[in-house]
């Protein structure tokens, strides 16, 4: 009941904001003349893409992602990662349980087709059939590039407190950070295209698995680093705060989640869906 309670105030109050009840009116989105980096502009998202079917590609999927951008996109995060689990971000608790990141081919394609589609918005446009919730980030900017998405996402944690840490609940002004710092995240794809649609602006997407953002759920578990790290799994020198989990054939890296988080996961996509507008 606290949960929805919550929710509810938190929604309302952004609903009213977002229809301009708040001493301005709310402006329109389109059409996109993008002059400044945004993130989702709509108030109400939970940074997921539901199971389900998505219909078939609007092309062939590019390779817009160059090496180098996916050695650097790894990279920022699990640098990012691993200084909030070393307790190195002030407000926040070291991390008994982050996970370190790896680049996943198959997240990648989905998110290079969902960026080609040139729809700004939560899902998977074209992306066929999805049996798994997916996290997902999005930003459009008219010369982006990954170092600016990342920040830009990353950065909501300065609109973060230490409950949403311990109990997340939803909120459309950290949602990004914390998806990017889910303790149970290890894969993660990205995908962009430049959309004359969108004014010409850079629209990039970056996918994660299992996914974040599970209300009532903690972001990570406080406690010295590494110390709850899955079987396995060890910290190494590069990234000393995070467990690596080595060796392909390790359950924890199946792409299917335990019947208690799909559990979750519905939870958290009917509640959102029962009180957005």
């Amino acid at each position: 009941d606290h949960v929805l309670r919550s929710f509810r105030r938190c929604c309302l109050l952004l609903y009213h904001a977002h229809r301009g009840l708040c001493g301005r009116p709310a402006r329109p989105m389109g059409p996109y003349q993008i002059t400044q980096p945004r993130v989702w502009p709509l108030p109400l998202t939970i940074n997921l893409v539901q199971p389900g079917d998505y219909g078939h590609p609007l092309g062939h999927p590019l390779q817009a992602v160059s090496p180098a951008e996916v050695d650097r996109i790894v990279a920022l995060h699990n640098d990012l990662r691993n200084d909030l689990a070393s307790g190195n971000m002030a407000g926040f608790p070291s991390a008994a349980n982050n996970l370190r990141l790896e680049y996943d081919g198959e997240l990648a394609k989905l998110a290079q087709i969902h960026s080609q589609s040139c729809q700004f918005q939560h899902g998977c446009v074209g992306c066929g059939r999805i049996d798994t919730y997916l996290g997902q980030n999005l930003f459009l900017s008219p010369r982006g590039n990954w170092e600016q998405a990342i920040m830009t996402w990353w950065n909501e944690h300065r609109r973060t407190n230490s409950f949403t840490i311990y109990n997340y609940q939803f909120s459309p002004l950290n949602g990004h950070f914390t998806q990017m710092a889910w303790a149970k995240n290890i894969k993660i794809g990205c995908g962009a295209t430049d959309c004359h649609q969108l004014g010409g602006a850079r629209y990039m997407v970056c996918h994660y698995i299992p996914g974040g953002n599970m209300v009532g759920q903690p972001v990570y578990v406080r406690g010295t680093p590494c110390s709850r790290c899955p079987e396995l799994s060890s910290c190494e020198a590069g990234t000393p705060s995070l467990c690596r989990i080595t060796g392909l054939n390790n359950p924890a890296w199946n792409r299917s989640v335990s019947k208690e988080d799909l559990a979750r996961y519905n939870f958290t996509w009917n509640l959102y869906n029962t009180y957005k507008p």
